[in-house]
C-alpha cells in the first residue's frame, strides 16, 4: 500500500514539471489580433485590450515538415 502511494506521489510530481500554462499576459497594448506578434509556437491574440499568448502543441506523431 505505501509502495502503491509513494509511486502516485513520484507520478504526479512528475507530471506536474511539464504542465504549463496555457496562456500569459504579454503586457502589449492591442485592438485587434494583427497587432500581436506571431511566432510558429505561440499565437496571440488580443482579449480586453491586451495581447495574451496562447502555446501551438503539435500532436504525437506528426512532424512539421
Amino acid at each position: 500500500m505505501t509502495k502503491t502511494l509513494k509511486f502516485i506521489c513520484i507520478m504526479i510530481l512528475f507530471l506536474s514539471l511539464f504542465l504549463v500554462a496555457e496562456s500569459f499576459a504579454t503586457g502589449m497594448p492591442c485592438k485587434t489580433d494583427k497587432e500581436c506578434p506571431n511566432t510558429s509556437t505561440h499565437k496571440y491574440k488580443c482579449i480586453n485590450d491586451d495581447c495574451f499568448c496562447f502555446y501551438i502543441y503539435w500532436p504525437l506523431g506528426n512532424s512539421l515538415v
